[in-house]
C-alpha cells in the first residue's frame, strides 16, 4: 500500500476507533452529533496530513492553519498545534478573524455561515479548503467529501497551477473527481 494512503487510512482509522470506543466505554448510542464529530476528527488528521506532503515557502518555520471561531476542527485542530510537521516546521492553528494574520491553509466547513461569500484568502498563496459540495467551483483547492463511509478529496487543478504552494504529486494521485456541481450554479456555467 501507498505509504501516503496507508498513513492517512490509518490515521483516520485510529481516529473513528477511538471516537467509537470513547461512546462504548460511557454507554452512549453513537449519535449524529457524535458522527460529526469523528467527520471533524477525520478532517483534521487529513489537513494535517496533508500539510506535510506541501511544499511551503522555504523560509516558513510553521505552517498556519486558520480556521473560523465556530469550526468544528478547531476543538481538533488544537491537538495538534505545535506538532512537527518535518523539515523543521510546526502546525500552528489561528483563528480566521479578518486580521492581518498569515494563513497557509485555511479550511471552511461547510455550515460556516459565511461560507457561500467570498473566498477567505487568496488561493495563489493558501491553501483553501472545504467540505461544501460546491467548493472547487468557488476556487477552493481541495474539497473534502464522504463517499463509500470514508472521507475523500477533490483537487482544483487549474487553482493548484497558479499556486505558489507545491503539492506533492503521490499525494495529488490519490485525489478522486468530487461529486457535486462543478460550477457555482451547477450547470457548468
Amino acid at each position: 500500500m501507498n505509504p501516503i494512503v496507508k498513513r492517512l487510512f490509518l490515521t483516520g482509522l485510529a481516529l473513528a476507533a477511538l471516537a467509537a470506543r470513547g461512546a462504548a466505554d460511557r454507554g452512549l448510542a453513537i449519535t449524529i452529533e457524535t458522527e460529526r464529530g469523528v467527520l471533524a476528527k477525520l478532517e483534521t488528521a487529513y489537513v494535517f496530513n496533508i500539510a506535510r506532503f506541501v511544499t511551503w515557502r522555504p523560509d516558513d518555520q510553521e505552517v498556519r492553519l486558520c480556521l473560523p471561531d465556530e469550526s468544528p476542527l478547531l476543538r481538533y485542530a488544537q491537538e495538534l498545534n505545535g506538532r512537527d510537521l518535518g523539515d523543521g516546521r510546526r502546525f500552528v492553528v489561528a483563528a480566521l478573524d479578518g486580521s492581518r494574520t498569515r494563513c497557509d491553509i485555511v479550511f471552511i466547513h461547510a455550515a460556516y455561515k459565511q461560507a457561500g461569500r467570498a473566498l477567505p484568502a487568496d488561493a495563489a498563496t493558501t491553501l483553501l479548503v472545504s467540505d461544501r459540495p460546491d467548493a472547487l467551483a468557488r476556487g477552493y483547492v481541495l474539497q473534502f467529501f464522504l463517499q463509500e463511509d470514508s472521507v475523500r478529496f477533490a483537487a482544483n487543478a487549474d487553482v493548484l497551477g497558479r499556486a505558489e504552494y507545491r503539492i506533492s504529486s503521490k499525494l495529488l494521485r490519490l485525489a478522486r473527481p468530487a461529486p457535486g456541481p462543478t460550477s457555482i450554479d451547477g450547470k457548468g456555467n
